[in-house]
């Protein structure tokens, strides 16, 4: 069980907020500062998907071309180290297997957004692809 920030030591700790589990202070004090603005972040997330579940639910577009990602940034995800090792958990994977799916994505990404583990993935996702 490797810590999720350095992936080098194993976990001894596990943080209250959002349970990411990391091995010392020097691993804490790094993740903290992040951790802070997550909420933030799902919450600004969380708005706009509602707004386009919303809008799509009204027959109204939602401009797709706006939030696409180029292909360069999405080859990145498959060498991401603490991405790879959200991916070893085994509930995470039925949640993505049960998304993929899903008839209805939109509505259940707003549910999963509820699940940690969800969220400490997609989180992963967002850094790989904004960086």
């Amino acid at each position: 069980m490797c810590c999720e920030v350095c992936c080098v030591g194993n976990y001894k700790y596990q943080c209250p907020k959002c349970s990411i589990k990391y091995c010392s202070v020097a691993c804490y004090k790094k993740h903290s500062s992040a951790c802070q603005s997550k909420t933030t972040t799902i919450q600004e997330q969380t708005n706009k998907l509602e707004k386009d579940t919303e809008r799509r639910k009204n027959g109204e577009s939602v401009d797709a071309e706006n939030d696409r990602i180029p292909d360069d940034r999405l080859q990145l995800l498959r060498s991401d180290d603490r991405l790879l090792v959200c991916l070893r958990n085994v509930h995470l994977r039925n949640l993505l297997s049960h998304l993929d799916r899903s008839s209805n994505p939109a509505e259940d990404i707003l549910s999963l957004m509820m699940e940690p583990i969800f969220v400490e993935f997609v989180d992963n996702c967002l850094r790989v692809v904004k960086t």
